[in-house]
């Protein structure tokens, strides 16, 4: 069309100028692009979208999209290079995610920081809670650097010149001993001088050296036992003492820990709720659902057997990521530097400080088929002398004082971990030491995902339950059948309701008195250890708080039965983790059972030295049968 046509009004609209169709022609749909960065006419003789953008012209959809597609052509190929770029250099590219990774962080920190302030402008926030919010973010993000600090800058570059300033004579063995022999004696002059003449505390002082003898003299390789772990998770477990009995301080941060393990272990509430009904896991206090075992603990929803498949499964999928095997290795190692036992029942020992007997070893399941027995019994004494944080809100709703609890949970930890090396000194070559394991601690996961590894870590625990629930059965039927010929062999010589913990009460008494009970409660003190022992700690607490609200028991022997009472040690749990161990590694089924009641020895004495250290350190007027309203965290879940 040409010009004059144009001005006859014959134009089409979209029609280009006449001028620039006579320069250059129109393209159709199967032409190339013109050549020398030209701008090609698009089809049907339309101009393209930039000199349609130059005249003024609107740009048709086709040309938008066009556009577009070309944009995101060029940042594919654009990522594509620098993908390709990183997979060469993979040094870069960990540092391009951690840098990225830190960038984060920080974002989200000041997003925090800032909605923080607004809260605390509005007068709807106070100061930095340690324990909950902001400031437990701090304390996290605080700990996580200062630990990659360590491992990044320190460890790496300052601990061979620190240990270069050692002297080669501290690496005789004769002087480390004699050195350690020289701080147990200050320690006991410390001690004594700080009793005075208070007998009852003499008495817990005198039971701490009995319970260490007895448990040389019951050794199975007396000439074997090495004192160094012995001797250091003894003084560990005073160290505790003094730290959450004397320091406020000290249980505060126990009871911050302990809420946010049981609120942890608490997730699993839905989950139970959601296959099981309300009715059963929040109304009814059934045993497979709740630990209170129906024991009036209304509101406490402790369970026992679903938190497994729960706990069992995060476990798996913190193996797949990798971030277990660094906990195995880095806080085993710690206590191994210090006590010198293996990473395994080291780990597990920490871990036991919150979590009960059956959820510890999941920590170290990959490794149970390669423990020696010394070892095993370990992690069985561990986790019969410490309980779960999820079951201490049961225990405070029978009047137990939480800040005992905790300072019985932590302090026996170690302390287990030293008792069982005495009465089962290591005679074989332990696998899971660090140098064994290294820094990947030997595990290579058969998982492919996330997923995978989540629904593996449930199948597992099936297993798991169904021995617990077995054994369980078993072994409550089998006291009954005890007690009911004990109580009839009883009545027939006169002897009304006796029973076997009748029995264990009178052989206790001699023990709780070592603990500096007074002579005149012993008695019932020492039930409540044979009923702890032989029946468990649910019915035991149950028994402490009538006692407590009848007035039968003074504040000093309340805190110390807390103290004594604060385990898993009984035959009942005894099926339960000798099934839980027989069911992750069913090859050490027969060194299971060979070390299982030795174990369940130490886990009761390593309780006992738990509350003569109580005794040992505190005087009348430090006990204290209050409750402590910091721990109403544990006790809403």
């Amino acid at each position: 069309m040409d010009a004059a046509a144009c001005e006859n009004g014959e134009c089409q609209r979209g029609d280009p100028d006449p001028g620039r169709l006579q320069q250059r022609p129109a393209l159709g749909h199967g032409d190339a692009a013109a050549p020398n960065g030209a701008s090609p006419v698009t089809e049907a003789g339309a101009p393209s979208a930039v000199e349609a953008k130059e005249a003024g012209r609107p740009v048709s959809p086709v040309h938008g999209v066009r556009f577009i597609t070309g944009v995101l052509s060029m940042a594919r190929r654009t990522l594509g290079d620098a993908r390709g770029w990183l997979d060469k250099h993979g040094t870069a590219r960990y540092r391009a995610g951690l840098a990225v990774a830190h960038g984060l962080v920080i974002v989200y920190l000041g997003f925090a920081v800032a909605h923080w302030m607004a809260e605390v402008d509005a007068g709807r926030a106070s100061d930095l809670e340690v324990c909950d919010g902001l400031g437990f973010l701090l304390v996290i993000l605080a700990l996580t650097y200062l630990g990659m600090i360590y491992y990044a800058v320190l460890k790496p570059y300052c601990s061979p010149w620190l240990l270069s300033l050692v002297p080669s004579c501290s690496k005789n063995r004769t002087l480390r001993c004699t050195a350690l022999a020289v701080v147990l004696v200050a320690i006991l002059v410390l001690l004594l001088l700080d009793i005075g003449s208070d007998r009852r505390r003499l008495a817990a002082l005198l039971g701490v050296l009995v319970f260490v003898l007895l448990g040389w003299a019951c050794s199975r390789h007396p000439r074997r036992v090495r004192w160094r772990p012995v001797l250091t998770g003894l003084l560990l477990q005073l160290l505790c003492g003094l730290l959450t009995i004397r320091l406020p301080q000290g249980r505060r941060a126990l009871d911050c820990l302990a809420g946010k393990v049981a609120a942890l272990l608490g997730c699993a509430d839905s989950g139970s709720s959601f296959l099981f009904g309300d009715m059963l896991v929040i109304e009814k206090s059934l045993f497979a659902f709740k630990s209170s075992q129906g024991l009036n603990a209304p509101g406490v929803c402790t369970q026992v057997l679903p938190v497994i498949f729960f706990f069992s499964s995060l476990i798996q999928v913190l193996y797949y990521l990798g971030a277990m095997q660094w906990v195995v290795a880095r806080v085993g190692g710690v206590l191994q530097a210090i006590m010198g036992t293996t990473l395994c029942e080291s780990v597990n020992a920490a871990g036991s400080v919150f979590l009960g007997m059956t959820e510890s070893p999941l920590l170290i399941k990959p490794y149970i088929e390669s423990l020696t027995s010394s070892e095993l019994h370990a992690v069985m004494g561990t986790g019969f002398a410490t309980a779960s944080g999820s079951v201490l809100a049961a225990y405070i709703s029978f009047g137990a004082d939480p800040g005992n609890l905790l300072t019985a949970s932590i302090m026996s930890a170690t302390g287990a971990l030293a008792y069982s090396k005495l009465l089962l000194p290591e005679t074989e070559e332990s696998k899971t030491t660090a140098e064994h394991l290294g820094e990947s601690s030997g595990i290579e996961t058969e998982d492919s995902s996330v997923i995978d590894a989540a629904a593996r870590g449930a199948s597992a625990g099936i297993n798991i339950v169904l021995n617990i629930a077995a054994n369980l059965v078993a072994f409550v039927s089998l006291r009954y059948l005890i007690n009911s010929v004990v109580g009839w062999l009883g009545g027939l010589v006169g002897v009304q309701n006796f029973s076997i913990e009748m029995v264990l009460g009178w052989l206790f008494m001699p023990v709780v008195w070592l603990m500096g009970v007074p002579p005149e409660e012993c008695e019932s003190v020492a039930t409540l250890v044979g009923l702890k022992t032989f029946v468990n700690e649910f019915v035991a607490f149950e028994k402490m708080g009538e006692l407590k609200n009848n007035n039968e028991l003074s504040p000093r022997s309340v805190a110390l039965s807390t103290l004594v009472l604060c385990g898993f040690a009984n035959f009942g749990s005894l099926a339960i983790l000798m099934s839980v161990l027989s069911a992750i590694a069913p090859s050490a089924r027969s060194r299971v059972s060979d070390v299982a009641l030795r174990s369940l020895a130490a886990g009761t004495v390593t309780c006992c030295i738990t509350a003569s250290m109580g005794g040992m350190l505190l005087g009348e007027d430090s006990f204290s049968s209050a409750k402590s309203s910091s721990f109403s965290s544990v006790t809403s879940n």
